[in-house]
């Protein structure tokens, strides 16, 4: 039996290369999707909202613990409408309303929290009644110093189109102030 020549080995590792290379192109996709699917899956068209500013104040014991704790702020922004008759049902969430949008903003106290980039879901937003986009805005602690909210915030909450270029001020204070 003769020794294996390196021209031969090296043709040898050549051919497991191009076919470990083929199996891997002729294999399904890891995530058990099909390329198809994959294809489909990817993020939804969106339409730009008007963008607007949420100014937050606190009271004094609130603010000082806040900074004591380095607690940061969420200001979350939810947009959301009621549907057209006709929508499909999986768009429809349980509490009978489509979501087109949701974004959070984590602040230190002081700040203001912009909301300039904010995208409706341009499938759902074509199944939207005539009353339109309905925003939503909640404020709590960012829950670094502790797993639970330190705060009670006011919210706003009204059509989108009433808050567009606008700042609006939510005030809040601790939960344990009275």
């Amino acid at each position: 039996m003769q020794p294996f020549s390196s021209k031969m080995l090296h043709m040898r590792h050549t051919l497991a290369t191009l076919s470990l290379c083929l199996l891997m192109a002729l294999a399904p996709p890891a995530s058990g999707q099909t390329a198809s699917s994959q294809a489909k899956s990817k993020p939804p068209a969106t339409v730009p909202a008007p963008g607007f500013t949420v100014n937050v104040t606190y009271s004094a014991k609130a603010l000082e613990t806040l900074n004591a704790r380095k607690e940061t702020v969420i200001v979350a922004a939810y947009v959301d409408a009621n549907p057209k008759k006709g929508i499909p049902p999986k768009l429809v969430a349980e509490d009978g309303q489509i979501a087109l949008a949701d974004k959070r903003i984590e602040i230190k106290p002081g700040e203001s929290a912009v909301f300039d980039k904010l995208n409706l879901n341009a499938t759902t937003l074509k199944y939207v009644d005539d009353y339109g986009p309905e925003l939503l805005i909640n404020v709590f602690s960012g829950r670094r110093s502790s797993g639970d909210n330190l705060l009670d915030c006011g919210i706003e909450q009204g059509p989108l189109k009433d808050y567009a270029n606008k700042t609006l001020t939510i005030n809040c204070k601790l939960i344990a102030e009275k």
